[in-house]
């Protein structure tokens, strides 16, 4: 959701090839950017849609996933309550946050998430990411 350049669809998929991937991308150049790197790539199973996450179940023709992931575009609610539409009940929501994701709890009960703190290798920068099952 929110590909723009690419992360973390693309390094999902080059590293987890099995998987069949849609990219959504809002913004025409990016989509078009996205498409190149796939083809550059000869990635298989991965389909660039241009679209807003708003009207990904129409772009999608109601296709439900397993998962849905996404960097830190949306607040925590937001992108919950927008994802919901095209993920399959018991699947994810998957975000990343920087070290301000507890600013979004208010109003979401935080037990629902399952919160995990990682630094990315070869730096000391901290990420959240932050985890909701549909339909638990």
């Amino acid at each position: 959701m929110g590909s723009g350049a690419g992360f973390p669809g693309l390094p999902l998929k080059i590293i987890r090839p099995e998987l069949t991937m849609y990219l959504l991308e809002p913004t025409g150049k990016k989509a078009a950017f996205l498409r190149h790197m796939v083809t550059t790539l000869s990635l298989m199973d991965v389909k660039v849609v241009q679209g807003r996450l708003e009207d990904a179940s129409t772009l999608m023709q109601g296709t439900k996933f397993d998962a849905a992931v996404v960097r830190s575009l949306f607040s925590i609610g937001d992108f919950v309550a927008k994802a919901a539409d095209v993920v399959k009940s018991g699947g994810v929501m998957i975000l990343s946050k920087g070290r301000d994701y507890k600013k979004e709890l208010w109003g979401i009960n935080s037990e629902d998430l399952c919160i995990r703190e990682i630094t990315i290798p070869a730096t000391d920068i901290q990420r959240f990411i932050i985890v909701a099952i549909k339909g638990c």
